[in-house]
């Protein structure tokens, strides 16, 4: 089960058609409501193994259900049928110049424990992806944390892209001494080789290959990549853009729209419903939005 996702009805439109709506609109910016050129990737999926879940929430109401009666407190029952997947997720992805939005929706099916009932628990989240790193908000709770700036656009022209924590591994295990260090200095390098064989493992661990095979989904051809981590395997588009096309955190390091993705154990599966190419959207997606608290790294509010 899940929550059907209220939208506005509108014509389906090809990405190939959506990339003339938008080059018309470039063409009369006046008649644009919307002001910032993006790609948009609707994905809906799950996370976590869903059957496992599925046992531990049958397993907690058993609990409930035999303690509350002895705490004078009621105790539905079980319904007759729960959903087959109870965490689902909905995210609709922005591409833009320079900064990558991500609005994510979750739904997870919880046991309340003051009356045993299994309940259904939205989140909604919003994740910012630009050049100076990444910022993680939830909508709910009005929290920020990351690289934030609420109420600002949150990204810089022409950035250089902070290097994830992919590249970082690996320049680690690549590292040498500079020809001219002393002996001593040497001897202290070579005392760091567990350090880089570990930074090394686990490059090749999160090093992700190109498959060479191609999928189509949602109307766009993309290309399978896999890494070792998790069994991680993801499908990448990398259309024609007049802007180059950032990577998400669910496909560091292969720039593109992520049209799919997933892994052994489950931890994330994901499928592009929709791809429209090339429509204006509200420059606000890509910003905090005001009223947000900004969290430290160590969770004081600002």
């Amino acid at each position: 089960m899940s929550v059907p996702m209220q939208r506005s009805p509108r014509r389906p439109r090809t990405p190939a058609l959506a990339w003339l709506a938008g080059v018309a609109c470039a063409a009369a910016t006046h008649a644009c409501v919307a002001d910032v050129l993006a790609h948009h990737v609707r994905l809906t999926g799950t996370s976590g193994d869903q059957a496992q879940l599925r046992d531990t929430l049958i397993t907690l109401h058993g609990i409930c259900a035999k303690h509350n009666p002895s705490l004078g407190l009621p105790a539905k029952p079980l319904p007759p049928s729960l959903p087959t997947n109870v965490s689902t997720i909905e995210i609709d992805a922005y591409y833009a110049d320079q900064r990558v939005t991500e609005d994510r929706r979750l739904l997870d099916y919880r046991v309340d424990s003051k009356d045993c009932g299994v309940v259904a628990v939205t989140r909604r989240l919003r994740e910012l992806y630009f050049a100076a790193g990444a910022c993680s908000i939830d909508l709910d709770k009005k929290e920020a944390r990351g690289v934030c700036s609420p109420g600002a656009q949150g990204w810089t022209p022409n950035p250089v892209r902070a290097p994830d924590a992919e590249a970082r591994r690996l320049a680690i295990a690549q590292a040498e001494p500079p020809p001219d260090v002393s002996q001593s200095g040497r001897a202290m390098w070579q005392q760091l080789d567990p350090v880089r064989q570990q930074a090394a493992a686990k490059a090749a661990a999160f090093a992700h290959q190109a498959t060479g095979a191609t999928q189509v989904i949602a109307g766009l051809r993309c290309e399978v990549h896999r890494a070792e981590f998790m069994k991680s395997e993801w499908c990448v588009a990398r259309p024609n853009s007049p802007f180059p096309i950032l990577s998400s955190a669910h496909n560091i390091g292969v720039p593109g729209l992520l049209l799919a993705a997933d892994s052994v154990p489950p931890t994330l599966t994901l499928r592009a419903q929709e791809v429209v190419l090339g429509q204006f959207v509200a420059a606000s997606l890509f910003v905090v939005p005001d009223g947000m608290r900004l969290l430290t790294p160590k969770g004081l509010k600002q």
